[in-house]
């Protein structure tokens, strides 16, 4: 992840479609598109660009309805509808607020816009990922168009982002202010995209792990209600400290213990999905899972996942 002053951040406001087709090129210089008009009445069309290491995030606000198409991709597109909708000429589906269309390398974008919609587009490298998974082979290299619901796998992580993006975007033009949050941003992005598609499922399990990961993986899940130390961690595998931070830190990007809190999240995240406010407290779930205080667990959780765990269990 780069630093701040790599960040490259972008904003236009034209109502030309052919400045706002040059900008779109320009900052998705991997992927040619092409904008066309639907209609005369052109309104004013605002866009908010960012970088980040491997991922361009787009705040953008359609002044027009258009029709946007590509040449096949070489990078990952997911759209996200704010207010209004887009619509798919390759699959016939309507893309809604909370839904998501992920259109992979070797696909051709050819959406509508509809007038005044908004959305969030990501557009997203395939060497970024493979990268972050360490994958050498069988990365997939043709995919279909997914259309995501709201309650699809990994859409409620990527909604989670989406908001975040959306609310900081409109009180500053920066999307990510740290590179904490940045790391965070892609990390949650690339994990999301992964439960999305069956063929990156596929190309993650063929990651190679050291043993010695593999054995303090499984130490963590069969103890995961438990306090878990990195002297434990240490012991299960017979290996070193140093060892092991380094295998985490290539393979992972977190620290060992940091894998230990992010897995123990992501399990209290899991009951709140499939719970209510009426069933379950959000304050007994996490003790459940070794959090002991309540606003440093919320804290961690906001961190993660872009919103509170009360607003998990309430959506």
């Amino acid at each position: 992840m780069g630093s701040m002053d790599n960040i490259r951040k972008k904003l236009i406001s034209s109502r030309s479609p052919n400045i706002i087709c040059d900008y779109i090129n320009n900052v998705n210089n991997m992927d040619e598109h092409t904008l066309k008009a639907k209609k005369a009445n052109i309104g004013e069309t605002l866009i908010t660009s960012q970088h980040i290491a491997g991922s361009d995030i787009h705040h953008v606000s359609m002044g027009m309805e258009a029709m946007i198409q590509s040449i096949p991709l070489t990078t990952y597109h997911l759209l996200c509808p704010i207010k209004g909708k887009i619509y798919s000429n390759n699959t016939g589906e309507t893309i809604l607020p909370n839904e998501f269309l992920i259109v992979p390398p070797s696909c051709n974008v050819n959406v509508i816009w509809e007038h005044l919609s908004q959305a969030i587009t990501i557009t997203i490298d395939p060497a970024s990922l493979k990268e972050y998974f360490k994958i050498c082979s069988k990365f997939p290299e043709k995919s279909k168009e997914i259309k995501l619901s709201p309650t699809a796998n990994g859409a409620m992580a990527i909604s989670s982002l989406i908001n975040y993006i959306d609310s900081t975007n409109k009180g500053n033009p920066l999307l990510m202010e740290s590179n904490y949050m940045q790391r965070n941003c892609e990390n949650l992005l690339f994990e999301a995209l992964t439960l999305s598609m069956p063929e990156l499922r596929q190309a993650k399990r063929a990651q190679i792990l050291p043993h010695s990961i593999k054995q303090a993986i499984e130490y963590i899940e069969e103890n995961i209600h438990n306090n878990i130390t990195m002297n434990d961690l240490v012991n299960c595998t017979g290996t070193s400290r140093r060892s092991l931070e380094m295998n985490f830190t290539k393979f992972f990007h977190i620290s060992p213990m940091k894998f230990v809190s992010n897995k123990k999240l992501e399990l209290v995240r899991n009951v709140l999905i499939k719970s209510t406010p009426k069933k379950t407290s959000v304050i007994e779930t996490a003790e459940k899972f070794g959090f002991q205080h309540a606003s440093h667990f919320s804290m961690l959780y906001q961190r993660l996942y872009f919103e509170k765990p009360s607003e998990t269990l309430k959506n």
